[in-house]
């Protein structure tokens, strides 16, 4: 009769072989883990990186605007003159004749609306009514354009029908302005 082998107990090294397996498993395990936080981490470094690009333009910018403060208190003091504290209409009106003599208008006739108070100024409507040439029309455009006051043009209505072959009529709705709200010198008004 044959005996049949014994059967020796693997235990302790299916036990071992099991044990490496799964330390095995933990340790891929973890390297992947690392893997992927290292990968964060530099997209991480990487957005910090281009957030500090981003303040370093703005500073670069903010420099720059610091350095250009001088010309533009400049620029708004020069545009603040072309606005007076006051509406000084008598002075407007005799600036307006003025342009117009330049310009080489004529029968110019100014007609002055209710100031209308904006925050921090008010503005003056006014109606220009003229004859002259084309030409002559565009040099009084250009005097309201680079004129002593801020003056903003609304809208221009040219009719042929001036003296003249080439004479036309206009009639111009435009805007003065002040900064103060005028007190007493609403009492020098020329619509008295």
């Amino acid at each position: 009769m044959k005996t049949k082998p014994a059967i020796r107990p693997r235990g302790p090294a299916l036990t071992l072989s099991v044990v490496s397996l799964l330390v095995l498993a933990a340790l891929l395990a973890a390297i992947f883990f690392q893997v992927g936080a290292v990968r964060e981490a530099r997209e991480a470094l990487a957005a910090e990186r281009r957030a500090v690009v981003q303040m370093e333009e703005r500073r670069r910018y903010l420099l720059e605007l610091q350095k250009n403060i001088p010309a533009w208190k400049q620029y708004v003091d020069a545009h603040l003159s072309l606005i007076p504290a006051g509406p000084e209409e008598n002075t407007l009106l005799i600036e307006l004749h003025e342009m117009a003599f330049l310009a080489g208008v004529h029968d110019f006739q100014v007609g002055f609306g209710e100031p209308v108070a904006r925050p921090g100024y008010t503005e003056i409507p006014l109606t220009l009514r003229f004859e002259g040439s084309y030409r002559s029309t565009l040099r009084f455009l250009d005097e309201l354009r680079y004129g002593v006051r801020a003056i903003r043009v609304d809208k221009v209505n040219l009719v042929s029908g001036g003296a003249g072959p080439s004479g036309l009529k206009a009639e111009i709705t435009a805007a003065a302005f002040h900064r103060g709200d005028g007190g007493d010198e609403k009492a020098a008004s020329p619509r008295q």
